[in-house]
């Protein structure tokens, strides 16, 4: 990967930790993840007219990658209700490109080299290292599913965008319809009540909204740029990004422990991408 691309998603990863703190902090975490998402869905909607429309044979990969969302969604939102930032975030985020590594030769074609199964070594150890003490086991497991939803987006856009030949149309489509289903989704469970003033925070809504909108669309769009396996790993070094987030401004127990851990993981990212 080039320094720019490199540059580019270490932002997307400092973004992508800050709206999972918000998430995590907020009263109502179904409204704020529904609102944010709504976020991302006007702004995708508002990149259709500029973008040219995504290839047919990427359509199959924008629904799947939209119903993998709503599943990756929800079982962070359990996470976040049992466990802490420091530790559902970092297990996964973490666990995500673990697994990516493993399935990226037979789904995507990208052999996993002696220094990416080393970074995989590291990521285990980190990651066996969070589940150790008194954290909430049933946080970890929601965790770990949703590692397995991360990797299997990651994997389905990454063959999306690439068969797109319109990254930016992908992107905008990718976010329009995330954001309709997740609209769709928090009607069906709430209702009305959803769009109630109590649950309306914008501040929350808008702000989270639009780091997350940035924080995957750069992914997304450095797919298009580097092997899908590097750019994935070396995002999740928000996992660093996180635990400091609980452990300074949560007041989340185990800080250091956990940020030694999170570390651990990063370092097996950072291997991956040698």
């Amino acid at each position: 990967m080039t320094p720019f691309v490199v540059g580019l998603v270490l932002l997307a990863a400092l973004m992508h930790a800050v709206w999972n703190a918000l998430v995590k902090v907020s009263g109502d975490r179904l409204a704020v993840m529904v609102g944010m998402s709504a976020v991302g869905g006007v702004a995708g909607f508002a990149v259709l007219p500029f973008a040219v429309a995504p290839a047919l044979a990427s359509w199959p990969f924008l629904a799947l990658t939209t119903a993998i969302h709503v599943g990756y969604y929800l079982f962070l939102l359990r996470a976040y209700a049992v466990g802490d930032l420091s530790q559902v975030y970092p297990v996964a985020r973490g666990g995500s490109p673990l697994i990516l590594a493993l399935i990226s030769g037979p789904v995507v074609g990208e052999a996993l080299s002696v220094t990416q199964a080393m970074g995989v070594g590291l990521i285990s150890l980190g990651i066996i290292s969070l589940s150790l003490g008194r954290g909430s086991r049933l946080a970890l497991l929601y965790a770990l599913c949703t590692a397995c939803f991360i990797a299997a987006y990651s994997a389905t856009d990454a063959l999306g965008v690439r068969r797109s030949g319109s990254p930016l149309g992908y992107i905008g489509w990718l976010f329009f319809l995330d954001g309709a289903m997740m609209l769709a989704f928090g009607f069906w469970r709430r209702g009305r009540t959803l769009f109630s003033p109590s649950r309306i925070d914008w501040r929350q809504w808008i702000g989270g909204g639009v780091l997350a909108l940035c924080a995957y669309g750069i992914v997304v769009w450095c797919y298009n740029l580097g092997t899908v396996a590097p750019v994935s790993a070396l995002r999740e070094t928000s996992v660093v990004f996180a635990a400091l987030i609980g452990s300074l401004f949560l007041g989340e127990e185990f800080g250091a422990r956990r940020v030694i851990a999170a570390s651990v993981v990063a370092s097996g990212i950072v291997v991956m991408n040698l």
